[in-house]
């Protein structure tokens, strides 16, 4: 994940003479299985191909020994150079010019942009995409959603009823309004008073979102990860390595800086940031803060007087001091390569990468997301029991024991009730833990969060004549078996450049339209919000495009028809 960003980079530095490929060896079962590196590539955005070596042929064939290698091969398929651990693009670039210069001398290369068909474009557009983390504010009765892969954060109230967005959609490293900040791959989130703070997770950096003056500022962070560790700093002077969830307590602010596994401590008033627990150095140790190590800490929440983490790459749940002389301790986990589905005492039991984890009345619940559950930790006994979900993939509501949640990575506690952040199902579920169930959060409203529109590419419709005048485009929507418009959000209609935004109801649509003498095209865009008829599943955004050549005629008509289909 860290280097991804990287080969984006060279990618663009050299996009007629260098491929990249990925290879994904899985660690953990549940990183194996197609679905699920889908998923991944949709999430990180990835567009280049990616090798699915779930039972390690290629791993071994290249005598790779860890996670990430990169060889780099030359046109004639010679392996040139093998580095194990991460990189730049700064340290990475001169080798590969290096070997395209050579190529291009010896006749070897030839140039041309390689072009694949992308994930994405496969996919339906959402109005939440991955989403990451979520807080709930009971008191001010909202939710903060980190819509991690529309790099923003979405406002709502508890009932789903979408209030704003903070970001502008697009990725990037900017302050300013709300519309005008760019995140990148926002995580979690703390509110203090009217500052809600975000841990930028790939800006590696910490920002905080001014909820009354509507403005974002960096508090920490560069916009880069560090060259070099364990160097505390202040401000924009000192790089965080992927802040992955933020805490508030006291005066300070605590971030787990999943890359560097540390967590770290903030000043918010001085901005001075430091390590406070963990060297460094990746693996599962418990000891004085500062001596022992932790492994890609990814959640954070009070109990009592302890920092609870999740200590994602060991499969851990693992607890800090913030008093005293602060040591780490261990509630469940084993290490770098013990993991599983396992009920139980600290002894026996095992989670799968879980990536979340919130208190509720003294009681631990873990997000288990490689293992699809909720879990529940009784720090009292130490014993680990499964809460909700079957462990299959799935987006079924209902009772505890049947409901089905897809890699969840984030929870929270607020108002008596548990939010997940189904991330690979693109929603927010509820659980309920007196009354046992699980329920979805139907965004309502939710063109307020309406995704950036890509770059419009307009389909041939049929050519009409019309009478000069008024006309009427008939939107006919389409949606497939099973779903619905949903409620309360409008189809927004662009005709020649103006908006309209359609309240009617019922699938036809009609929209006027003026028609001029010298009219000799429309061009029309549309989108609009449909959701299950069941109570599970994402919302998901339908957009159509249409070039339609107009005759302007006497004996022509006012009607044009259009069709909007699911696809």
């Amino acid at each position: 994940m860290h280097i991804l960003p990287e080969l984006k980079e060279l990618e663009r530095r050299y996009p007629d003479d260098l491929v990249v490929i990925g290879v994904h060896s899985a660690k953990f079962d549940d990183e194996g299985k197609p679905e699920n590196i889908r998923q991944a590539i949709l999430r990180y955005e990835i567009e280049h191909p990616v090798c699915v070596d779930s039972d390690l042929r290629v791993w071994r064939s290249y005598g790779v020994r860890s996670w990430p290698t990169l060889v780099l091969v030359d046109p004639t398929g010679a392996i040139v150079e093998v580095h194990a651990g991460e990189i730049t693009a700064a340290t990475a670039g001169p080798a590969i010019a290096r070997v395209i210069d050579g190529a291009r001398a010896a006749g070897t290369l030839r140039p041309g942009r390689m072009t694949w068909s992308l994930e994405r474009d496969r996919q339906p557009t959402t109005v939440l995409s991955h989403p990451g983390k979520v807080l709930a504010d009971a008191a001010g009765g909202r939710l903060f959603i980190a819509d991690s892969t529309h790099h923003r954060i979405v406002v709502c109230g508890l009932d789903g009823t979408v209030q704003q967005t903070i970001g502008g959609g697009v990725p990037g490293f900017v302050d300013g309004s709300f519309a005008q900040a760019r995140f990148r791959q926002p995580q979690g989130m703390a509110l203090v008073g009217d500052l809600l703070y975000v841990a930028d997770t790939e800006n590696h950096s910490l920002r905080a979102a001014d909820l009354k003056a509507g403005t974002v500022t960096t508090v920490v962070g560069t916009g880069h990860k560090p060259d070099r560790y364990n160097l505390a700093g202040r401000g924009r002077q000192v790089a965080l390595h992927s802040p992955w969830d933020v805490l508030a307590h006291g005066d300070r602010l605590y971030v787990a800086n999943a890359g560097s596994h540390q967590i770290w401590v903030v000043d918010p008033r001085t901005a001075d940031a430091r390590p406070y627990a963990g060297t460094g150095r990746e693996d599962l140790l418990d000891a004085a803060a500062g001596k022992a190590a932790l492994a890609q800490p990814s959640a954070l929440c009070l109990l009592g007087d302890r920092l609870v983490f999740a200590d994602s790459e060991t499969s851990a749940i693992r607890s800090v001091g913030l008093a005293g002389q602060p040591r780490v301790a261990t509630f469940i986990g084993q290490g770098l390569f013990e993991f599983g589905d396992i009920e139980g005492d600290r002894r026996t039991a095992r989670l799968q990468h879980p990536l979340g984890v919130t208190a509720l009345d003294g009681v631990l619940y873990v997000a288990d997301t490689y293992n699809n559950r909720v879990k529940r930790l009784d720090p009292a006994t130490g014993r680990l029991t499964r809460f909700a979900g079957t462990g299959a993939e799935g987006t079924t509501d209902g009772p505890l024991d049947q409901a089905a949640f897809n890699e969840p990575g984030g929870i929270c506690a607020g108002g008596g009730r548990l939010y997940v952040a189904d991330t690979n199902n693109n929603t927010i579920r509820v659980i309920d833990p007196k009354a046992g169930t699980v329920s979805t959060v139907m965004l309502g409203e939710p063109d307020r969060a309406a995704p950036p529109m890509p770059e419009v590419v307009y389909a041939a419709a049929p050519a009409v004549r019309l009478k000069a005048g008024t006309a009427t485009i008939e939107l006919t929507l389409r949606p497939q078996a099973g779903w619905h418009r949903t409620g309360g959000a409008p189809v927004t209609v662009v005709v020649g450049g103006k908006t309209q935004r359609i309240t009617q109801a019922g699938d036809v649509l009609r929209v006027p339209v003026e028609i001029a003498a010298d009219t000799t095209s429309l061009d029309v865009q549309a989108q609009a919000y449909l959701c299950t008829e069941a109570a599970g599943g994402a919302c998901v955004v339908v957009q159509g495009a249409w070039r339609v050549p107009v005759t302007v005629a006497a004996e022509g008509g006012q009607r044009v028809a259009l069709t909007l289909a699911q696809p």
